[in-house]
Order: structure tokens, then sequence, then C-alpha cells
């Protein structure tokens, strides 16, 4: 019985991890992206809104058709 504690135990850590792991790759993701978009500015005006929209930190709280 306990090795089943023990397992869910890990998972439930690992997948806190991972959470972490996924919310740190996309903000560097969101990082490089800016900086891209800061030296092609007049290109994708539209783009870097939506990354922007992507990448604020509150986009899972709240959803706001436009």
């Amino acid at each position: 019985m306990s090795s089943i504690k023990f397992v869910f135990r890990f998972v439930s850590i690992s997948f806190f991890r991972t959470k972490e792991i996924v919310r740190s790759v996309i903000l560097a993701a969101c990082n490089t992206i800016n900086l891209l978009l800061k030296t092609k500015m007049h290109h994708s005006r539209a783009i870097c809104t939506l990354y922007q929209g992507m990448c604020s930190p509150r986009l899972s709280s709240e959803r706001s058709p436009r």
C-alpha cells in the first residue's frame, strides 16, 4: 500500500514540476519572440499583439472575446 502512496506522490510532484517547466519554457519563448518582434516590428503588428496576448500572465484566468 505504501508503494501506491509513493507513486501517487511522485506523480503529483512531477506534474507540478512539469507545469513549472512548461511555464518557464513558454515565458522564454515569449521573451525570444518579443525580441524578434521588436527588431521586425513593422512587419507584423498583428502577430505582435497576438503573442503579447498569449504571453500575458492572466491568459488562463480571463479570456475576453474581441
